[in-house]
C-alpha cells in the first residue's frame, strides 16, 4: 500500500511573532535502541525491523514497529532515538521541541490509540507522554504523520511505543527524529520535505497524491498527481516544508496542469483550489484560486502549464497546495511541477531615475535607494554583472563622483537573504554621464562710460552651449544675466547702463548646453574708462 502524507503541527512550536530571520537546521537522531521480538509458542506477537533505518539520516528510510493479533493483548514494539550528545541544546529544559515522522497502513484513528511518543533522557522516558486523543488533534487519515511536541523536560532522545489490543494488529514506519537548531547559512528557499495526504478517502485504485517529491526537485519535466478524495467536502494537498520563514515582499510561484491537459483559468480553480502558508502550525495565508491575489499564467513555452504567482504577505515556513475532490474530478487529476518561493528583486528609486536610466552632467551624482526595503535582506552594490568587487552594502548607494566619467555606466544591486544562499540575482541600473559645456574668453572688454554695450570676445567653445549666464561681484551695479541665448559667432555683448560710473567690473560667465549640463564659471572683466578731461586753453595776445 502506497503511505499518503498528513502533518500534525498542533503542540507549541515558539512560533514565529514579526519576522524571523534566523533559518533552522534539522538536528537528526544518529543513534537508536529498540525492543526484543515478542513471541508465543512460536508466534511472533511484536517486532521492531529494518532497525537502523530510522537513523540513517535518510527522509525515504525507516524502521517499522509492528504488533500482531495478540494474545490477551501481550507484545509491545518500541524504539529509541537518540540525538548527538555534542548538539543537544545547551542548556535546555524541554522548551526545544522534537519532531517525529512517522507512517501507518491503516487508518490514523485505530493506529494513534495504541501509540505513544514520549522524551528519553539516558534511555528513560521523561516528560509529557503524547498518545490517543492527544495525537489525534483535528486530523484522520492514514498515511505519513510529522509530530512535533516540546518534551516538558531535559532530553537526549525520543522514544515510540506500539502498544498492542486484543485482536488488532498495529504497524508504525518510524523515519527520523529531530529538533531545530540555529543556522549560520543554509539554502533558505529550498524545501527540505514535502508532505502530502488527504482529509478524506481516496479512491482504492488511488493515492492521494502521487511522487510528491517531484513537485520540489527542480525538474520541470517530472511532477507530482494530486487526486481527488472521494467526497467532495474533504481535500487533497501537497505541503512544501522550508527552514526558514519567507519574507514578506516575496512571492510564491506554483506550476501547474491539468492531468487531461484541459485549460486552466480562475472559474475552474475557483473555491475548490486554494494555497496556504504556515508558520509553525498556525495558518497566516490562505488564497483561494479565484482571489485577485492569485495570477495565474501559462507558462513561457507551454500551452498547458501554467504558472501560478502569489505574493507573499505574512512571513511564513510552509506552503501547502489543497484541492477539494470537485477540482481534482474535472481535471483526472491536477499535476504539480514545482512548489518555489522566488526573493523578490531590489527595485531602485531615485528622483533622477526615468525609465530605468538616470542622466547626470559630468562632475554631479545620484543617490540610489531601494524603493521598499525588506526585512532579513542586505543589499550589495556592483558595477559588475557578475563577480566583481561589492561597492557598498546597504539600502542606499552614492556612486563616487570620480567613477562617473562622461559616457555610460551601469550600476547592480542584489538583494541577499541574510544567513542564507540565496540572492535575488544582480539588477541594473544605468547611469549616462554628459560631458560639461566650456567657453574660452578672449581679452577682457574696456570700453568707455556712457557706452551701452561691451563686447566679451570667446575663441572657443566645446558641446555645443545654448545660453549663458552671467554673475557680477557683490556690489556692482551692472545686472546680472541668466540663460540668455548664446550667440552664434563671438563677441558676446553685455548691456551697460549709462549711468554706470567708470570701474573694473569682476564678473564669472557659463553656459549651459541642451543636455541642462552648466561649464565650470570663467572669470572675466570689464573695464569703464573715466572720460578724459577737457583741456584747459587760455589765449593771451601779444
Amino acid at each position: 500500500m502506497r503511505l499518503l502524507s498528513v502533518a500534525i503541527l498542533f503542540f507549541s512550536l515558539g512560533e514565529v511573532r514579526g519576522q524571523d530571520c534566523t533559518p533552522n537546521e534539522r538536528v537528526y537522531a544518529d543513534s537508536q535502541t529498540s525492543s526484543s521480538d515478542v513471541s508465543v509458542l512460536f508466534v511472533t506477537l511484536a517486532e521492531v525491523i529494518n532497525k537502523p533505518n530510522a537513523v540513517d539520516g535518510s527522509l525515504y528510510t525507516h524502521s517499522t514497529l509492528s504488533t500482531y493479533v495478540g494474545l490477551l493483548g501481550l507484545g509491545t514494539a518500541w524504539q529509541n532515538l537518540k540525538f548527538p550528545a555534542a548538539e543537544l541544546p545547551a542548556g535546555d529544559n524541554g522548551s526545544v521541541p522534537v519532531s517525529v515522522k512517522l507512517a501507518t497502513g491503516s487508518t490514523i484513528l485505530n493506529v494513534l490509540n495504541n501509540v505513544t511518543i514520549q522524551a528519553t533522557l539516558s534511555g528513560v522516558p521523561v516528560g509529557t507522554a503524547y498518545s490517543g486523543a492527544s495525537l489525534l488533534g483535528l486530523l484522520s487519515g492514514q498515511g505519513e504523520n510529522i509530530i512535533t511536541f516540546t518534551p516538558g523536560a531535559k532530553y537526549d532522545g525520543v522514544r515510540v511505543i506500539i502498544n498492542p489490543l486484543l485482536d488488532v494488529g498495529t504497524s508504525v514506519d518510524l523515519y527520523y527524529a529531530y529538533f531545530n537548531k540555529p543556522s549560520a547559512t543554509i539554502a533558505c528557499v529550498s524545501p527540505i520535505e514535502v508532505l502530502s495526504g488527504s482529509t478524506g478517502t481516496i479512491a482504492s485504485s488511488l493515492t492521494a497524491v502521487e511522487n510528491p517529491l517531484r513537485s520540489i526537485d527542480g525538474n520541470l519535466g517530472l511532477y507530482a498527481k494530486i487526486n481527488s478524495t472521494v467526497s467532495a467536502l474533504n481535500e487533497t494537498y501537497l505541503t512544501a516544508v522550508y527552514p526558514a520563514h519567507s519574507v514578506v515582499g516575496d512571492s510564491i510561484r506554483i506550476i501547474i496542469e491539468s492531468d487531461n491537459l484541459a485549460l486552466l483559468n480562475a472559474t475552474i480553480l475557483a473555491s475548490d483550489f486554494h494555497v496556504r502558508g504556515f508558520s509553525g502550525n498556525t495558518q497566516v495565508m490562505d488564497v483561494a484560486g479565484n482571489s485577485p491575489f492569485l495570477n495565474l499564467n501559462l507558462l513561457h513555452g507551454s500551452t498547458t502549464k501554467y504558472t501560478i504567482t502569489i505574493p507573499i504577505t505574512n512571513a511564513f515556513d510552509k506552503v501547502q497546495i489543497a484541492t477539494a475532490g470537485g477540482l481534482a474530478s474535472l481535471l483526472n487529476g491536477l499535476r504539480v511541477y514545482e512548489i518555489q518561493r522566488i526573493i523578490a528583486k531590489p527595485k531602485i528609486s531615485s528622483t533622477d531615475l526615468v525609465s530605468n536610466l538616470i542622466t547626470l552632467c559630468s562632475g554631479n551624482t545620484s543617490t540610489l535607494t531601494i524603493g521598499t526595503a525588506q526585512d532579513c535582506t542586505t543589499y550589495n552594490w556592483y558595477n559588475t554583472a557578475i563577480g566583481g568587487t561589492i561597492l557598498h552594502t546597504g539600502v542606499s548607494y552614492t556612486p563616487d563622483v570620480s567613477l562617473l566619467t562622461p559616457g555610460d555606466h551601469i550600476f547592480y544591486v542584489e538583494s541577499v537573504r541574510n544567513n542564507c544562499t540565496e540572492t535575488s540575482g544582480r539588477i541594473p541600473v544605468n547611469i549616462k554621464i554628459n560631458s560639461l559645456p566650456s567657453i574660452t574668453l578672449g581679452t577682457d572688454p574696456s570700453i568707455c562710460v556712457e557706452t551701452l554695450t561691451a563686447l566679451l570676445p570667446f575663441t572657443a567653445t566645446t558641446e555645443n552651449p545654448t545660453s549663458y549666464s552671467i554673475t557680477w561681484a557683490g556690489g556692482s551695479p551692472l545686472t546680472n544675466i541668466v540663460d540668455a541665448a548664446f550667440p552664434a559667432s563671438s563677441p558676446i555683448s553685455i548691456p551697460i547702463h549709462v549711468s554706470t560710473p567708470a570701474s573694473t567690473y569682476a564678473g564669472t560667465i557659463t553656459v549651459k548646453n541642451a543636455n541642462g549640463c552648466i561649464s565650470d564659471p570663467v572669470n572675466f572683466n570689464v573695464i569703464i574708462n573715466p572720460k578724459l578731461t577737457s583741456p584747459s586753453i587760455t589765449i593771451t595776445s601779444n
